[in-house]
């Protein structure tokens, strides 16, 4: 009974990150549109700046140039082969759970799930970085805050390294999954 449970619900969620990966691949044109249009109408989007909890609107006029547009347009187009791998996958790992084998193939899985949590993580951190650096350049932040009581302006990096525990998670729950193989390769060799 609790065996069926599991084969019904990863049957589901098989079915689930199948409809997520085509709505990313769908999402993903209309952005790419979307990005094609401002690349060439940067000033018919209004502008406005987040500061934590201090949002700031732009005046009429102000305009993005290509130059600063391009790399926040690029950002996304770099990581959606990763996410589409990672959804691929992820329903990859549900397929043999489906079929009521869970243990065949899923830690070579899980184990490539690591390794794009990995390489995303690293992506992100390096976009996120590139991205707040031209959107300090962009916006001239430095300019827009100096006034009599502000001295100086500085750009302080913040960058999540989270993903490396992620990685290390995963890559140590395909190691379980290898050894729980294992034994049901030694229990049906014993019967």
């Amino acid at each position: 009974m609790e065996n069926h449970k599991m084969i019904k619900l990863a049957q589901i969620l098989e079915k689930v990150f199948t409809v997520l990966f085509w709505l990313l691949i769908a999402g993903s044109v209309l952005a790419v549109i979307f990005g094609v249009y401002v690349l060439f109408n940067p000033q018919q989007i209004k502008s406005s700046l987040v500061l934590g909890p201090v949002s700031l609107t732009l005046r009429d006029g102000f305009s993005y140039s290509s130059v600063e547009i391009i790399p926040i347009l690029l950002f996304p187009l770099l990581m959606l082969p990763l996410l589409l791998a990672f959804l691929w996958t992820l329903k990859a790992i549900f397929r043999p759970i489906s079929m009521g084998k869970p243990f065949e193939k899923v830690g070579k899985l899980i184990r490539r799930l690591a390794w794009l949590e990995l390489a995303g993580g690293f992506l992100f951190a390096i976009c996120t970085w590139f991205s707040q650096r031209c959107m300090f350049q962009a916006y001239e932040i430095d300019q827009l805050l100096l006034n009599d009581r502000i001295q100086a302006v500085s750009y302080q990096p913040e960058v999540s390294l989270n993903f490396l525990l992620y990685f290390a998670v995963l890559f140590l729950l395909s190691w379980v999954f290898d050894y729980g193989k294992t034994l049901q390769q030694l229990s049906d060799e014993t019967l």
